[in-house]
């Protein structure tokens, strides 16, 4: 067994014993991150000098206090990049990456379109959804500071890699509530596909994971007292700003779903002005995100 291997595993059972869900998995990465490997270069590495080990072992206690692994590593993976993440901004979830496939699947055969994320906290979707929508021009809206500031820092960093996709993408700061009025007016009519994933847990829920009950920012995680409050804000801005035809996609919580007490679809159907809609199940079969179609009042 590898030096490596025989480490992580060692750690792993720390993880394991302070409850972590995938110890090993976790081990491993905080292992990458100390000795700046990628993973598939772990088993290549035959010495770990005592500094290394003893930092190794410092982020491990420190995971096993709960502290999310990325505010540790400070970046997180999503889709094909990775983003720059810590106290302040919501860790994007692999969930939230379904979001990008349902608006590339929408503007497979639109010219130059017009996307915007509301609620966009790390830009790991904005950024995403630039760089594989060819020709698009993407806004992403954020009100929360210190959101702003981490997304405004990986903006900067894939810049380039969205200009060699022909996109642009704007950064923008302001609120969901009423932008639609005010920050992003001048988009009306002209937005191809909306999506968000605003803050939906009820004021009144407790989430399970301790790292995002203790370290997520409150303003991510709460949307009042049925966890409804910015779907309606994200819907009330989306029938100005979409065209006929245009499609709104929103993420929620797996309580939320078509049968739920606080469903998203029905919001979204007693909103009026969208067809179509429909509710998606996210990779382990829990409902997590509802799409609609813009249509005549």
């Amino acid at each position: 067994m590898s030096v490596t291997r025989d480490l992580v595993l060692a750690q792993a059972a720390h993880l394991a014993a302070a409850g972590i869900e995938t110890p090993e998995n976790d081990a491993e990465l905080l292992l990458c991150h100390i000795l700046g490997k990628k993973r598939s270069e772990l088993t290549l590495v035959d010495h770990i000098t005592e500094d290394q080990r003893r930092a190794f072992e410092r982020a491990i206690a420190t995971r096993t206090k709960r502290i999310p692994l990325q505010h540790i590593t400070g970046r997180a993976p999503f889709r094909h990049i990775e983003v720059s993440c810590g106290p302040g901004v919501l860790t994007p979830r692999p969930e939230t990456e379904l979001l990008v496939d349902a608006a590339i699947k929408h503007t497979a055969n639109i010219e130059n379109p017009i996307i915007i994320d509301l609620c966009a906290g790390s830009a790991a979707m904005t950024i995403s959804i630039a760089m594989e929508i060819k020709n698009a021009e993407v806004v992403g809206l954020e009100l929360v500071p210190k959101a702003f500031e981490w997304g405004r820092k990986n903006v900067e960093e894939h810049l380039e890699s969205i200009r060699r996709a022909g996109s642009k993408l704007a950064w923008v700061k302001g609120d969901v509530r009423g932008c639609e009025r005010r920050t992003l007016s001048h988009y009306k009519g002209n937005t191809d596909v909306i999506v968000s994933n605003p803050p939906y847990i009820p004021n009144w829920a407790i989430p399970r994971d301790p790292e995002v009950a203790t370290h997520e920012p409150l303003e991510a995680l709460y949307g009042g007292d049925d966890g409804l409050y910015f779907v309606h804000a994200v819907l009330q801005a989306a029938k100005p700003l979409l065209k006929l035809g245009g499609m709104v996609i929103i993420e929620h919580g797996d309580l939320q779903g078509e049968d739920s007490e606080a469903s998203v679809p029905r919001t979204v159907r007693e909103a009026g002005g969208f067809t179509d809609v429909k509710d998606h199940l996210d990779l382990a079969g829990r409902p997590r995100f509802t799409t609609a179609i813009r249509a005549a009042e």
